[in-house]
C-alpha cells in the first residue's frame, strides 16, 4: 500500500508519530514507529526537481507520457513507483518498469 500525501500532511504525520514515540514505553512499538518515522522523513525530502533541471532531462530520463514521471536518481523512482497509480492503466507498466530498473542499479 502507499499513500499520497502532500509535504505538509507528511510533516505532520511525522511530528505526531514522533509524539507518540515520545510517550510510549512499549518497546516494539516505539521500534515500529522509528522504523516509520525513517521512511516518512526520507520520502518527504525525495524528488525534488526544479522547472529548469526537469526541462533539462532527457526523454530516457521520463517514465510517463507527456514528459511526466521523471527519474533521474533512485529518490525520484521510489516517488514514481508510489504515484504511479494517478498514471493512466496503460502507462504504468512501463513506469514501475523503468523505476525498479533506476532501483536496481
Amino acid at each position: 500500500m502507499s499513500l499520497c500525501l502532500t509535504e505538509a500532511q507528511t510533516r505532520t504525520l511525522v511530528t505526531r508519530l514522533q509524539e507518540c514515540v515520545q510517550e510510549s514505553d512499549n518497546l516494539k512499538m516505539v521500534t515500529m514507529l522509528r522504523l516509520l518515522l525513517d521512511e516518512l522523513e526520507e520520502d518527504t525530502l525525495m524528488a525534488k526537481l526544479s522547472s529548469k533541471a526537469r526541462k533539462a532531462l532527457t526523454s530516457s530520463t521520463l517514465a510517463g507520457p507527456g514528459r511526466s514521471f521523471p527519474i533521474p536518481d533512485k529518490k525520484h523512482a521510489k516517488a514514481a513507483i508510489m504515484l504511479s497509480g494517478k498514471a493512466p492503466p496503460s502507462a504504468r507498466p512501463k513506469i514501475i518498469a523503468k523505476a525498479r530498473a533506476k532501483l536496481a542499479k
